[in-house]
């Protein structure tokens, strides 16, 4: 089973950081955590963070199996554009594309 480090405590409707070592048994505790950070409200948006775009359709594909709607799968750099883009429209600027 994977192992599961919750950083920091966070409280109800806050962002939280759940970590699971990669294993073919990462289905469960992931939708154990989708569930529970829908707080029973089946429409409530997820975002989950995976590393390769693979293991996120892979994912995915399984947790659309399982019933579970409104769940956004990103990696880690395009977190990083997603986080930063308000800060920058503010500013008046955009993230940089890939290619440059």
């Amino acid at each position: 089973m994977a192992n599961t480090t919750q950083h920091p405590s966070s409280p109800d409707g806050a962002p939280r950081l759940v970590l699971h070592r990669y294993s073919a048994d990462l289905i469960m505790p992931l939708a154990r955590e989708v569930e529970q950070a829908k707080g029973g409200d089946p429409l409530a948006p997820v975002t989950v963070v995976g590393p390769t775009i693979y293991s996120n359709l892979t994912h995915r594909r399984s947790l659309g199996r399982a019933g579970f709607v409104n769940v956004k799968f990103l990696v880690f750099p395009r977190l990083s554009e997603y986080l930063g883009a308000p800060a920058l429209a503010a500013r008046g600027i955009r993230p940089l594309t890939p290619i440059v």
